[in-house]
């Protein structure tokens, strides 16, 4: 089963493939896609009716879902002591990421009630270096704020090092995929291969 995830912010990018673009293949190799999900609908500017009538002529067989990243709490330290999402709530707040799409991190956190004064960005895919942490522990030195928040790709990188951001709080928002519309066909389809 071929299922692809595309982002409904920005589905096909500047149209280029990778490294001119952000496409890992061309819009055409859509058509090997057996269910197609489109991410991030809950942030979709226009929508996804115009990207859904682009996908139909691509491939017009396959499963069209529309999925929402949503955060459903925060947690601590390696032993993930867990803190309700409102614990940021009117909190000065540092955000430290390497992903792909930053803003829409910053644009979480921010509906959460948190007030964001500096986002630290790194490169997606950024292998975290010690002299990298030091450059963030200097610059967080340089402000007055509550707490950094994270995410758990980042965390696990850190972690991984044994990279630490001074003594400073670092809390982590982990999110989860939660499917809007067509659930119930993927988990039938699921269930018929699992079946054969």
């Amino acid at each position: 089963l071929n299922i692809v995830l595309i982002d409904s912010r920005n589905p096909f990018g500047n149209g280029h493939l990778f490294p001119r673009g952000v496409l890992r293949e061309s819009k055409r190799s859509l058509a090997r896609a057996d269910v197609i999900v489109l991410t991030k609908n809950n942030r979709a500017a226009a929508g996804t009716e115009s990207i859904r009538k682009e996908l139909n002529v691509i491939s017009k067989s396959a499963m069209i879902l529309e999925a929402a990243h949503v955060p459903i709490h925060f947690y601590e330290g390696r032993a993930r002591s867990v803190h309700a999402l409102s614990a940021v709530r009117a909190k000065r707040v540092i955000l430290l990421s390497s992903i792909g799409d930053p803003l829409y991190f910053e644009e979480t956190v921010r509906d959460l009630g948190a007030d964001v004064i500096e986002h630290i960005k790194f490169p997606d895919h950024h292998d975290y270096r010690k002299k990298d942490i030091e450059r963030v522990t200097a610059r967080c030195n340089e402000r007055r704020f509550d707490l950094i928040i994270t995410t758990e790709k980042d965390i696990v990188k850190l972690n991984r090092l044994g990279l630490f951001i001074g003594s400073y709080k670092v809390l982590t928002l982990a999110i989860e995929m939660q499917i809007l519309s067509g659930k119930e066909n993927l988990i039938d389809r699921l269930h018929s291969l699992y079946t054969r």
